[in-house]
């Protein structure tokens, strides 16, 4: 499918906990259902026409990730997803919070 418009900072992808996050994301923003889950099912007519990741932080058993989102209808998002992995080694995601902000 791959995304008409993609940023990503330089440094999110120097871990295995953030070129996971990274790749989630993208994956996530290309409705890209068998790079992770049926849950995107529910949003696949709400496709992005532009994803830009400000930054994959990771730490022990913890992570997240910032950035904006466009979508093909031209409605822009920020968003910060938190992410808690099962265990400090490894990308096995415990839980998500995510927070989205419409912008103007």
């Amino acid at each position: 499918m791959g995304l008409p418009s993609l940023s990503v900072g330089a440094d999110c992808g120097n871990s295995p906990k953030k070129t996971f996050l990274r790749d989630l994301n993208i994956a996530f923003a290309e409705a890209d259902v068998a790079a992770i889950t049926a849950a995107l099912e529910e949003m696949r007519d709400q496709q992005a026409a532009a994803l830009t990741i400000h930054a994959v932080i990771t730490h022990g058993s913890e992570g997240a990730v910032n950035g904006e989102i466009t979508m093909a209808d031209g409605s822009r998002y920020a968003f910060c997803d938190v992410y808690t992995f099962r265990g400090a080694k490894g990308a096995l995601v415990k839980s998500i919070d995510s927070y989205v902000i419409a912008l103007a």
